[in-house]
């Protein structure tokens, strides 16, 4: 069965995907190694000491966003990574949220826009 969509929850639970942007394939396989190659894992760190907390990142050189003062997004390549991150950092976060890398993550590294 073939389905084309450009809502990407749908195509979450398939198990070989083609990315295609203009018309054209840009990437293809399956869900779980798209993930590994294009979309990490997400922690959102909030905090009171935003200088510590981005010393011990960068010791760690570990990429980072910065959306407002009181917290940072970082990029790792798995849970278990996310945790030494959450170990390190602990004392200085107030509080965090994470996520695993989805298909609006894979689309945006390879095309480097939002589906539309």
């Amino acid at each position: 069965m073939i389905l084309t969509t450009h809502y990407l929850e749908e195509a979450e639970a398939a198990d070989y995907v083609y990315i295609i942007d203009h018309g054209e394939i840009i990437a293809e396989d399956s869900i779980g190694q798209l993930k590994s190659k294009y979309a990490q894992y997400q922690l959102n760190l909030q905090t009171d000491d935003m200088k510590q907390l981005i010393l011990t990142v960068n010791q760690k050189e570990l990429t980072y966003q910065q959306p407002n003062s009181q917290s940072i997004n970082v990029c790792v390549k798995n849970a278990q990574e996310a945790l030494k991150v959450l170990n390190a950092v602990q004392p200085y976060i107030t509080s965090f949220e994470s996520r695993e890398g989805n298909l609006n993550d894979i689309f945006m590294t390879l095309t480097g826009k939002e589906i539309r």
